[in-house]
C-alpha cells in the first residue's frame, strides 16, 4: 500500500456507526476498518457494507473481518489466545505498510491484543486515538486480581497490568458523545466530540430504504405507525439469577398484553443465545427485532418513517443515551434500580447523568 491510511479496531456494531460518523469528517482519506470478533453474522458483513458504500463511498474503505474462532484459538487459554491474535493482526498490519499508517483508532483497549498494538504503534510514533466503547468510558471500571496473577500477566505479555482499562497509555485524542463526562482516569492531548444526531443526514431514507428490502425480518417496521414500548433484553450472562429476571418479564408482558392494546418491540443482546421470550414474540402485539440489528439504526427507520414511539425499557445500555441523542421525544426508563441486585456488574450508576 503507497497511500497513507487510517486504521480502525472495531469489536461491535456500534463501534462501526461512530466510525461512520468520524470518517465522514476525512472523506479524502483511505479508512482500513478491522472487525475482531469472537463471532461475526453474516448479515452483519452485509450491513455494514451496505453503510459504506451509501455513506462513504467504496472506493476509500476497506472492511476486513478476523474471526477470532477461525484462528484455532480456544476462549478458555486466554494468555495464548490474546498473544496468537496479537500476532496475527501485527503481521497484517505490516503487510498494509505501516510506514503509510496515518492514524489508529481503538475502541476497546482491555484486550491484551490492542495493548501490545499500542504499544507497537508507539515504536513508529503513530497518532492513536480511542473511541468510545458505550458506557465504559463513562463508568468506574476497577478490575481486581491477584499479585501471581499480575505476575504472570506482565511475564507472558510484556505488558504492565492495571487497574483500570486506559490507565497505562497516553492518548492523542479521545472521541466520545460526552466528553465533558469521560472517566478522569483517562489520560489524553484532546477530547472531540461525536454528534450522534449527524446519522440522521448521514444515513439518509434511500439507505434506509435498501436495508430494510435487504433484511425480512425488519419489513414490519413498514406496516407500524406506533410503538408504545421498546423493551431492550440485557444479556443473560449479566446477571445472576436469569430464572428470576424472565419470571418478572413474563408477568409484565402478560399483563400489559391482556390489559392494554399495545405494541411492544423487542429485542435481545447481540451475543445472546437464549431466546428466553420466544413465547411472546409470536403474540400479534410484541415484535421482534433481530439481535443483530443495531438498535440505532431501528432509531433512525422510527425518524425517517415517522413511527411514533412512546417508551423505551433497558436496564443499563449504551442504548439508553443513543435513544435519547437520536429520539429526542422518547420516554427512557431504566429499570436498574429493579434489578440491579441481580446484576453481576453494578458500577452503572452513570447511566442516570447521561439520560436525564
Amino acid at each position: 500500500m503507497t497511500y497513507d491510511y487510517s486504521l480502525y479496531l472495531w469489536h461491535t456494531v456500534y463501534h462501526f456507526l461512530l466510525f461512520l460518523i468520524i470518517a465522514s469528517k476525512d472523506v479524502g482519506s483511505t479508512h482500513i476498518y478491522f472487525h475482531v470478533s469472537d463471532e461475526i453474522d453474516e448479515k452483519v458483513k452485509i450491513l455494514m457494507r451496505i453503510l459504506v458504500e451509501e455513506v462513504l463511498g467504496q472506493s476509500n474503505v476497506s472492511l476486513e473481518f478476523i474471526n477470532i474462532r477461525n484462528l484455532f484459538i480456544k476462549k478458555n487459554i486466554r494468555f495464548v489466545r490474546e498473544y496468537l491474535i496479537y500476532n496475527f493482526l501485527k503481521n497484517d498490519i505490516i503487510h498494509l505498510n505501516i510506514n503509510n499508517l496515518k492514524s489508529v483508532f481503538v475502541y476497546n483497549d482491555t484486550y491484551v491484543f490492542i495493548k501490545k498494538l499500542i504499544n507497537f504503534f508507539r515504536k513508529y510514533n503513530k497518532k492513536i486515538y480511542l473511541v468510545e466503547d458505550g458506557l465504559a468510558i463513562y463508568r468506574d471500571y476497577k478490575v481486581t486480581v491477584s499479585e501471581l496473577y499480575k505476575f504472570l500477566y506482565r511475564l507472558v505479555y510484556w505488558v504492565k497490568f492495571t487497574s483500570f482499562i486506559w490507565e497505562f497509555t497516553l492518548y492523542d485524542g479521545v472521541y466520545a458523545v460526552y466528553p465533558s463526562k469521560i472517566r478522569t482516569d483517562i489520560h489524553y492531548k484532546k477530547k472531540y466530540k461525536i454528534n450522534l444526531r449527524s446519522l440522521l443526514k448521514l444515513v439518509n431514507r434511500s439507505t434506509i430504504e435498501r436495508i430494510i428490502n435487504t433484511f425480512n425480518e425488519i419489513l414490519f417496521l413498514k406496516g407500524i405507525d406506533k410503538i408504545d414500548l421498546i423493551f431492550v433484553l440485557p444479556h443473560s450472562e449479566s446477571l445472576i439469577d436469569i430464572n428470576s429476571y424472565i419470571f418478572y418479564l413474563r408477568e409484565f408482558l402478560t399483563k400489559v398484553t391482556r390489559e392494554n392494546r399495545i405494541k411492544i418491540l423487542v429485542k435481545y443482546h447481540p451475543r445472546e443465545k437464549n431466546k428466553y421470550l420466544d413465547e411472546f414474540t409470536h403474540c400479534q402485539k410484541i415484535y421482534e427485532i433481530p439481535s443483530f440489528f443495531p438498535i440505532e439504526l431501528i432509531y433512525l427507520i422510527f425518524q425517517i418513517y415517522k413511527i411514533k414511539v412512546d417508551f423505551i425499557v433497558w436496564d443499563i445500555s449504551t442504548a439508553l443515551f443513543t435513544a435519547k441523542e437520536l429520539l429526542p421525544n422518547i420516554k427512557v426508563i431504566s429499570n436498574y434500580n429493579f434489578i440491579k441486585d441481580n446484576m453481576v456488574n453494578k458500577n452503572y450508576d452513570i447511566i442516570y447523568d447521561l439520560i436525564e
